[in-house]
Order: C-alpha cells, then sequence, then structure tokens
C-alpha cells in the first residue's frame, strides 16, 4: 500500500472513530431539533419524549443506575435556582459548550436518591436544563464524574 493509500484509509478510520464516539468506551447522540451533541457511556439508552405543547422538550439518558435528563425549552426566568439555592445547594458558574451556565449541586451530606445536581445555561434564545439523578448513594462520585464528562462533551451541530 502507498503512503497516499495508507493516510486514505487512517483519515477513513479517524472518522468512524469520531462518528462512534469522542471517548472510549462512548457514543455521540445527536438531537437534530435542538442542534446539540454530547457524548454518553456506549451501554447507556437514549428515550426521547415531548412535554405538551413543545418546547419544553426532553431527552433522557440512562444507564448504570443514572439518568441525565436534558430539557430544552423557552428562554424565561425560572425560579427554581433560587429555590436551590434556598435548599443550600452548592451554586457553582461554569461553562457548557461555550455559554456560561450555572450549577446547582445536592449537599454532599445529603446522598439520597433523586436530583444530584442541575445546570441551566441558554443557547439561540433557548434554555437548557440538564439534570443528573441518581438512586445510590454508593455511585455519588462516579455520577459526578460521568456526569462532568457528559457536559463537556456538549457541543453544538449547527
Amino acid at each position: 500500500m502507498g503512503m497516499r493509500s495508507g493516510l486514505a484509509v487512517l483519515a477513513v478510520a479517524l472518522m468512524l472513530l469520531t462518528a462512534c464516539g469522542r471517548g472510549s468506551g462512548t457514543v455521540t447522540y445527536t438531537n437534530d431539533t435542538y442542534g446539540y451533541s454530547v457524548d454518553i457511556p456506549a451501554t447507556w439508552e437514549v428515550n426521547q419524549g415531548q412535554m405538551a405543547p413543545p418546547p419544553p422538550a426532553g431527552t433522557s439518558l440512562e444507564g448504570d443506575g443514572l439518568r441525565v435528563e436534558i430539557v430544552v425549552g423557552k428562554a424565561d426566568a425560572t425560579e427554581e435556582p433560587e429555590a436551590l439555592r434556598h435548599q443550600g445547594w452548592v451554586e457553582e458558574e461554569i461553562t457548557v459548550a461555550g455559554e456560561p451556565a450555572k450549577s446547582f449541586t445536592r449537599p454532599p451530606t445529603d446522598k439520597g436518591p433523586g436530583l444530584w445536581r442541575r445546570v441551566y445555561f441558554e443557547h439561540n434564545g433557548l434554555a437548557y436544563e440538564v439534570s443528573l439523578n441518581g438512586s445510590d448513594e454508593k455511585q455519588w462520585e462516579k455520577a459526578h464524574k460521568t456526569f462532568a464528562d457528559i457536559l463537556e462533551s456538549i457541543r453544538w451541530v449547527n
């Protein structure tokens, strides 16, 4: 095989690997309606749902006893962040897909089942809410690492 043929094969292989997922053991889910992609563990399932009338629209990413929900709706102020602050959740300013975001994490002393973390940000006039739900406090550390990886992988596709 010549140098050019070898490079062409390598380029095709890299494109296929990228299409299958950005990291080892991940797959890419793309939501064409709202123009984002996200990498999730390869063993997870994607469930799309709609709240009537759309938006908002929700996508649930589930696996390993965890659920990450991505809800997209009209950009408007919500009272929920204030309620989370009042409940003692830890607030942090982060960036998601190049957009400023507010992250709220349940206090580490409260690792019971349910909502563990919620992130809010806006893009192109839409509000995005990404949530981590867990059921087993033994998963707390791993769940937050997986959630951080998912947040880091979000990118805009249009």
